[in-house]
C-alpha cells in the first residue's frame, strides 16, 4: 500500500518459511526436554516465530528505508551460490522425509535410505513421479484449474 513501486506485492516466501521451520524445531524441542508440556511448547513456538518474522521485517523495512538495497550487491557469488545451494538441499531433504517418512537432519540420516525395502523404494519412486507430473503441469498446461486439481487429487 505504502510502496514507491506500483506493482510491488508482498508475498510469503517459502525460503523463510525453511528458516521457521528450523526455529520451530529447535524451540519446540528445547522446551519439551525442560520439562514444558506440549501446550506450552506449542505457545513458546508461537511466540519465537512471530518475534523471527518481527525482527526480519523490520530489518527489511530498515534496509529499505535507509536505502542500504545497493550494499547487497557486494555479496560475493559464491555467498549466494551457498545460500541457494543449502535451500535446494533443505528442499529435497524434506520432499524425502516427506515423501517417506523417514527423519532427515543431516547428511549421516541419508544411510537410511541405502537399503533394499520396497515399500520405502516405491514411497520415493511415486514423490518423483508426482514431483515431475507437478513440474509438467506448472509449466506445459495452461489452464488455471490444473495444477489445483492435481495438487487436490493427490492425497486421493
Amino acid at each position: 500500500i505504502f510502496s514507491s513501486m506500483p506493482f510491488a506485492v508482498g508475498q510469503v516466501q517459502d525460503i523463510g518459511l525453511i528458516f521457521l521451520s528450523k526455529i520451530a524445531r529447535e524451540v519446540f524441542d528445547k522446551a519439551t526436554a525442560s520439562g514444558s508440556t506440549c501446550e506450552e511448547a506449542l505457545a513458546t513456538v508461537l511466540i519465537a516465530c512471530a518475534a523471527a518474522t518481527g525482527i526480519t521485517g523490520i530489518g527489511v523495512w530498515l534496509v529499505g528505508r535507509l536505502k542500504l538495497s545497493m550494499y547487497v550487491q557486494l555479496l560475493p557469488l559464491p555467498v549466494i551460490g551457498g545460500y541457494l545451494g543449502y535451500i535446494g538441499y533443505f528442499c529435497l531433504a524434506a520432499g524425502a522425509s516427506l515423501g517417506t517418512g523417514l527423519t532427515i537432519e543431516g547428511f549421516g540420516t541419508w544411510r537410511q535410505f541405502c537399503v533394499l525395502d520396497a515399500i520405502l523404494w516405491s514411497k520415493l519412486v511415486l514423490s518423483l513421479a508426482f514431483a515431475f507430473l507437478l513440474f509438467f503441469i506448472s509449466y506445459k498446461v495452461k489452464h488455471v484449474a490444473a495444477l489445483p486439481s492435481v495438487l487436490i487429487a493427490m492425497p486421493l
